[in-house]
């Protein structure tokens, strides 16, 4: 597992980030690195409208804790069965942005969990989901 400094530049959803890594003498690389360990509802090709309801509310709480001008330690090692870089981020207290998702159990819903939830509105389903 490999630390650096980064700073984030896009949340594509709660559990994948595009982040600034700062490799050291005065070179960065933007990266994706996905959350070790947690699985958050899928924005962009959701299972249904509930799926996506959720996903956005997670990234809505997420914001509340994401500052893009400042510096997190970021955790990497590399998942070869996906091809990817997976890693842990850390809030300036050493806190566990996946810890934040957990705490809240905003994690992904079973499938028929979110197929249950079909019958409600777009308005119950953002009170359903709400965390803020």
């Amino acid at each position: 597992m490999y630390d650096y400094k980064c700073k984030f530049k896009r949340i594509i959803d709660g559990d994948t980030f595009e982040l600034d890594v700062d490799l050291g003498f005065y070179i960065s690389l933007q990266v994706t690195i996905r959350l070790k360990d947690i699985n958050t509802p899928e924005i962009y090709r959701p299972l249904n409208e509930p799926e996506e309801i959720h996903g956005n509310e997670v990234i809505r709480y997420l914001k509340n804790y994401i500052d893009s001008n400042k510096e997190y330690i970021l955790k990497t090692e590399f998942d070869k069965s996906f091809d990817r870089w997976i890693g842990r981020i850390f809030l300036e207290d050493e806190y566990e942005i996946a810890n934040l998702i957990k705490d809240k159990k905003l994690e992904r819903l079973e499938d028929k969990t979110y197929k249950d939830l079909m019958y409600l509105s777009e308005e119950e389903l953002k009170d359903h989901f709400s965390v803020l």
